[in-house]
């Protein structure tokens, strides 16, 4: 959409003069009245029309693409009398050479023009400035009133609309407001202590840069009291606008909530989750879970390296030779135990480095 606004007031133009502002770009001479000396041209980049009081004159640039179709239409639009078609073919022709195409002209007064345009989507609004034809030039004011008429009341830059005003080329349109987007919510985000993945076991680098194949750090250890979770919440988002001042609203984050399980303690803000007892941290059906008990399915040997543990070890295969069990807890071996091995409180068991020996050793 467009609208034409003239001087100190405001209107839209003629179907005719639309047309052509739409197409070409507003052109038109001085007033004549007197002979006044002063002149208007206006160049785009095809052609440069002059309206002076010898006359019109007319210069088509070599790189034009115009045919003579298009000079007789604007010339029409223009109003222009007295025509040498002759002429403005011969400028078409003999391009870069000023011809005569049309004796002076009565032109009557105008002041500086605006052209509004808004977007379809109203987060955009245009200028588009006319020189005045001897009457006075589009000032802020004007300008700002043109917007106001249509609405524009939101993301008005001042800047863009001087530069609009004081070049005031008609073949220029300018962004002088732009609306604002509306920024949607973040959704809240669980944020764990511990990692939810069991990493890839990774054998631990000695001193002298070898590698410890018995300790992979299978377990990972939960203190009583250690955050097991916290939560950022979800935002509102920020309400953006168009240039009519039209209310964007934005899509709300989702909050999320963290699922207390067994020996968890949720704050009262729901921010965040503490253990209450020592153990190791396991998720069932959403839910944080910390159990005293870690059961090893298999052997201690290279597939779990040494254990070391805050609470109590159930060991479904046995240990082989050369690994290690501490637990501050209960441990005890299913298979080692039929043998007469079970495992005290605060105990370590290593089993022999000879692969015949069939005895355990507990330590402190």
């Amino acid at each position: 959409m467009w609208f034409l606004f003239e001087g100190t007031r405001a209107g839209k133009g003629s179907e005719k003069e639309k047309l052509y502002l739409q197409n070409n770009g507003y052109t038109r001479g001085t007033e004549m009245s007197g002979f006044n000396e002063r002149e208007y041209k206006n160049t785009n980049l095809f052609r440069n029309l002059e309206f002076t009081p010898e006359g019109v004159y007319l210069t088509v640039y070599p790189s034009s693409t115009l045919k003579f179709s298009d000079l007789e239409h604007e010339l029409n639009t223009l109003s222009v009398t007295g025509v040498d078609w002759n002429s403005v073919n011969q400028a078409l022709q003999e391009r870069s050479t000023r011809r005569l195409i049309a004796p002076p002209q009565e032109v009557s007064k105008r002041d500086g023009q605006v052209i509004v345009g808004i977007s379809q989507d109203e987060m955009e609004a245009y200028l588009t400035v006319l020189p005045p034809i001897n009457g006075n030039p589009v000032t802020r004011e004007v300008a700002l009133k043109a917007l106001e008429k249509e609405g524009v009341v939101f993301g008005i830059d001042h800047t863009k609309l001087d530069e609009a005003i004081q070049e005031a080329n008609p073949n220029v349109r300018v962004v002088v407001a732009r609306g604002k987007p509306a920024v949607d919510g973040k959704d809240a985000e669980i944020n764990y202590c511990f990692p939810l993945e069991r990493m890839p076991l990774k054998p631990a680098e000695l001193e002298n840069g070898r590698v410890d194949y018995y300790n992979l750090n299978l377990v990972h250890n939960i203190k009583e009291g250690q955050v097991l979770a916290t939560k950022t919440p979800a935002t509102q988002g920020e309400t953006g606008y168009t240039v009519k001042g039209k209310k964007l609203l934005p899509r709300a984050g989702r909050d999320l909530l963290i699922r207390a399980g067994k020996n968890t303690q949720l704050a009262a803000d729901g921010m965040s989750l503490k253990a209450t007892t020592n153990g190791h941290v396991v998720i069932q059906d959403g839910r944080i879970n910390v159990y005293t008990t870690y059961i090893i399915p298999g052997d201690v040997d290279f597939s779990t390296g040494n254990i070391e543990y805050v609470g109590s070890v159930r060991i479904v295969g046995s240990i082989k030779s050369g690994f290690t069990v501490k637990a501050d807890g209960e441990c005890g071996s299913r298979r080692n135990h039929r043998r007469g091995f079970h495992y005290r409180r605060g105990q370590r068991y290593s089993k022999g480095g000879d692969s015949r020996s069939r005895k355990g050793e507990c330590s402190r």
